[in-house]
């Protein structure tokens, strides 16, 4: 008989098994406006998602709200290779050529109806 880890309580509510794949989100570089500053998590909100172990790339930035050093600082990596997350997470859609096979992509819309 093959003895499972114990689960892990984070935050009282939250279990994470240690046999499990770490979850890994993305943060793109926003490209489709030169002045679009937002991003689509804060430093605070991914925080909260390492602390639960949740992995968070982040594409590097100049025009984003927040630095990439802000990022950092709360245990997001910094790179410019999101190939790793499943879960893409933007303000504006991205060039099609820059869609990646196989992930899923959350954007903001704003629908004229």
């Amino acid at each position: 008989r093959i003895k499972q880890p114990s689960p892990k309580i984070i935050n009282s509510s939250l279990v994470i098994m240690a046999s499990r794949p770490r979850r890994c989100i993305g943060i793109v570089r926003e490209t489709y406006n030169a002045w679009e500053r937002r991003s689509p998590l804060t430093p605070n909100h991914v925080r909260g998602l390492v602390k639960s172990g949740v992995r968070v790339l982040v594409e590097p930035s100049f025009h984003r709200v927040f630095t990439d050093n802000e990022y950092a600082a709360v245990g997001a990596e910094i790179t410019h290779d999101l190939a790793e997350a499943s879960v893409i997470f933007g303000v504006k859609q991205i060039p099609e050529e820059r869609l990646m096979k196989d992930k899923t992509y959350l954007f903001f819309s704003h629908t004229i109806k």
